[in-house]
């Protein structure tokens, strides 16, 4: 199986509507929220710091930019995966508009939640045991993941956080079995609000801080 490309995206795009208010309390509008009950708690760890969910590692990157409104320096902070980076996109945005449907709050800042999204994904996969003979098993894997919305001025900041968990079936397939009812562990495709947690805490690690030019 081909690894990932380890990957960071920071991607900076323009658009102008109407200026909003500089700043939106929490609860202040009456939006229409997702299913994802979160309240967050920072986690202090800085660049370069490294921790673990599970069997999963962690290390923490910063990455600057411009508030584009006041054209003050930040950065924010935010773990990625250390196999596989790309469970984490950041897109930074230069975005004016009357949407005032920022009902929470993250790192001190107006935010949003959106496309909360719990998946199941059913594989089948390979290995050679110590007899070299080739062994076929029945891999779940589920993900939760979310969308968020950071408001700073005129600064929108897009996060795209997942926490996934990859299971494999104890027992062996035939090679050409294409009935996999009979080799399921029910228990390991249920809804799983331990991964939901596991989220939370990637999200937790996220801060947003000014910096000094």
């Amino acid at each position: 199986m081909k690894k990932k490309i380890l990957m960071l995206s920071l991607i900076v795009s323009i658009a102008l509507w109407a200026k909003p208010p500089l700043k939106i309390e929490k609860n202040s509008v009456d939006c229409n929220t997702v299913p994802f009950d979160y309240g967050y708690k920072y986690i202090e760890s800085d660049a370069g710091d490294k921790f673990t969910i599970e069997e999963n590692e962690y290390i923490m990157v910063s990455v600057p930019f411009i508030e584009f409104g006041s054209g003050d320096p930040y950065y924010i902070k935010f773990p990625q995966d250390t196999k596989e980076t790309y469970w984490i996109t950041v897109n930074i945005s230069y975005l004016k508009s009357t949407d005032s449907c920022y009902s929470d709050t993250f790192s001190n800042f107006p935010a949003k939640f959106d496309d909360f999204t719990y998946n199941t994904f059913y594989h089948k996969t390979s290995s050679y045991d110590a007899d070299h003979n080739l062994k076929v098993y029945f891999m779940v894997s589920q993900n939760v993941q979310v969308s968020t919305y950071i408001k700073m001025n005129e600064t929108v900041i897009y996060i795209s956080a997942m926490y996934q968990e990859k299971i494999n079936q104890k027992n062996p397939l035939a090679i050409d079995d294409i009935d996999l009812v009979d080799n399921i562990d029910w228990s390991k495709v249920e809804y799983n609000t331990r991964l939901i947690e596991n989220l939370k805490k990637i999200l937790n690690h996220i801060k947003i801080e000014k910096a000094e030019k």
